[in-house]
């Protein structure tokens, strides 16, 4: 079985980083919606409201007074917990709960981890830093980071 480390160290530090960046905005849109507006035909609006990513197209003339651009909205609501999605004729909308994409990013970061640690023991070296443990006897400490029970695999 070939060793990915590279790409493995790529999900795990990716994956934990993009979590907390979800984490972040779904707590964030919980007060506050982020919209963008596109006024085009047909009229878009993309952004993040209680707790959901949201997709809106509608295929009918906008008002006169729809101004493109972000809009930035104080909301006080619980927030909500369904996929949803609707499409009709005039009507295109699709709205997703944020901590879905950050449980598949976080599900994705613990198992590179897992693999991480696994490939670590497999290869003799260190689980904690890394420093090749080869030659050492078993259950000493590691001489780098000074983890007991090091041990080698000689």
């Amino acid at each position: 079985m070939r060793s990915y480390p590279k790409l493995r160290k790529t999900i795990k530090w990716g994956g934990a980083g993009i979590t907390v960046l979800l984490v972040v905005i779904w707590a964030a849109s919980l007060r506050w919606q982020v919209s963008w507006v596109s006024r085009a035909r047909p009229v878009v609006i993309t952004g993040v409201v209680n707790g959901m990513f949201m997709y809106t197209r509608v295929n009918i003339m906008p008002p006169k007074n729809l101004q493109s651009g972000w809009r930035f909205e104080h909301v006080a609501r619980a927030p909500e917990w369904r996929v949803q999605y609707e499409r009709s004729p005039a009507l295109t909308s699709v709205l997703v709960v944020v901590l879905l994409p950050a449980a598949f990013t976080l599900s994705a970061s613990l198992i590179a981890w897992r693999l991480d640690v696994v490939a670590r023991r497999r290869s003799g070296v260190c689980i904690k830093c890394g420093y090749s443990l080869v030659g050492l006897p078993a259950g000493s400490t590691c001489p780098e980071c000074g983890r007991p029970g090091a041990g080698s695999l000689s």
